[in-house]
């Protein structure tokens, strides 16, 4: 699995200047890593059931298909499937910033 690294020292020094206060920008990254930590372990333990679906599929098939066929569809399942949680996570991480930098500076 990929690693993905996120910079919070640059986001930090960013907010800064766009009138977030050190605490708020201290919490807002946060709860930033603490929602890419639990979508990671989401996407983990998806991972892991559709790993254990794939290998008792893989038990249960009757059809004498070859061993690698089945491994690259079951693999390029898994692929789509990941692929589908990581851009869903992406695209909920940028709204949930947005809506942040939008309400935050509204409330000073």
């Amino acid at each position: 699995m990929a690693i993905v690294f996120f910079d919070t020292h640059k986001v930090f020094t960013e907010l800064k200047p766009a009138g977030f206060s050190e605490a708020q920008a201290e919490v807002l990254l946060d709860l930033q890593k603490t929602m890419v930590n639990h979508i990671v372990e989401q996407v983990r333990h998806q991972y892991y059931e559709l790993d254990t679906i794939a290998a008792e599929r893989d038990l249960k098939d009757d059809e004498p298909k070859t061993h690698q066929d089945t491994k690259d569809k079951d693999i390029a399942e898994i692929k789509s499937k990941l692929i589908r949680w990581l851009v869903c996570a992406w695209l909920l991480q940028i709204a949930i910033t947005i809506c942040l930098i939008l309400l935050i500076p509204s409330s000073l």
